[in-house]
């Protein structure tokens, strides 16, 4: 069992906890955006490796956002890439299935990695559905922080059965 938790201290800052079997794993000090929400789905390996956000804005589409903290660092002391990369992949998942009324799996994804940001920050993508196909979905997404392209993706994913 995942929990997560916001509490805001007396300064107006949030704070998530995330907790597994009631141990705290982390604790990020990044406010969450006005408008956004919990991302529908945070458990197995997105509860590990969140909390995702969501902000609709209509029309079918989103801003998706997560507080990074310590877990994504990598030993150069910045965000990780898998992090990165596991969050796009999620929200670009999240993004078809909300699209298509149907499940999708990662057929393909390319990543180009041109930025950096630290633990502490929060990250956002964005996402766009380029070509809808009866089996296939291709898509591309941004990735920032501060308004500044961390990751640029380009994915295609095999679109299942009714969801």
């Amino acid at each position: 069992m995942y929990t997560i938790c916001m509490i805001r201290s007396r300064r107006g800052n949030s704070r998530v906890l995330a907790a597994l079997k009631g141990e705290v794993l982390s604790v990020s000090a990044v406010t969450i955006p006005k408008g956004f929400k919990a991302f529908p789905h945070q458990e197995g390996y997105m509860a590990l490796n969140g909390p995702y956000y969501l902000k609709d804005l209509g029309d079918g589409n989103f801003d998706y956002g997560f507080p990074s903290d310590d877990r994504h660092n990598n030993p150069n002391g910045v965000l990780h890439g898998g992090a990165l990369f596991s969050f796009a992949d999620s929200f670009l998942g999240h993004m078809i299935v909300t699209a298509t009324g149907r499940h999708c799996a990662t057929i393909t994804v390319t990543t180009e990695f041109v930025a950096s940001a630290q633990a502490g920050s929060w990250i956002e993508g964005t996402a766009e559905i380029k070509k809808l196909t009866g089996r296939m979905a291709f898509i591309n997404a941004e990735v920032s922080c501060k308004g500044e392209l961390m990751l640029a993706v380009t994915g295609v994913f095999r679109l299942f059965g009714d969801v």
